[in-house]
């Protein structure tokens, strides 16, 4: 089995609805995601699957987030900003694992015959992290 793993790195602030912690009130990350995927056969080059296939389709959900506002849709803060700022998380708070599903289901089907996406991990900080996936 062959996995190749795809990085990036982006900036986003946003704060979760109804939660008593600090991460209730406005403030930014940079984030870092790290999307897996695998194959058991390599092609005529040697390669499971190039990388410059692999990285568009990560880069068109991220660059949603980069630089924006994740709010929940009742957040009412999504009143009070502008509307080019602000990106809403149907699923709910913008925590790391809702982002790491929304980033899984926007890349699960759209990789080629014989790769599997196995995993996606959204770094909040360098010190933690979420998986989502196999």
């Amino acid at each position: 089995m062959f996995r190749l793993t795809i990085r990036c790195e982006f900036d986003s602030g946003h704060r979760l609805l109804d939660y008593e912690g600090p991460c209730c009130r406005l403030h930014g990350h940079h984030y870092v995601v790290e999307v897996t995927v695998a194959g058991t056969s390599l092609n005529h080059l040697g390669m499971l699957v190039d990388f410059g296939d692999v990285k568009p389709l990560v880069m068109s959900q991220v660059q949603i987030w980069d630089h924006r506002t994740l709010l929940n849709p009742m957040d009412p803060l999504v009143k009070q900003l502008p509307a080019e700022q602000v990106v809403l998380m149907e699923n709910g708070n913008p925590t790391a694992e809702n982002m790491a599903e929304d980033l899984y289901d926007s890349i699960y089907g759209e990789l080629p015959d014989g790769v599997q996406l196995v995993r996606v991990r959204l770094y909040e900080t360098p010190n933690c992290w979420v998986d989502y996936g196999e």
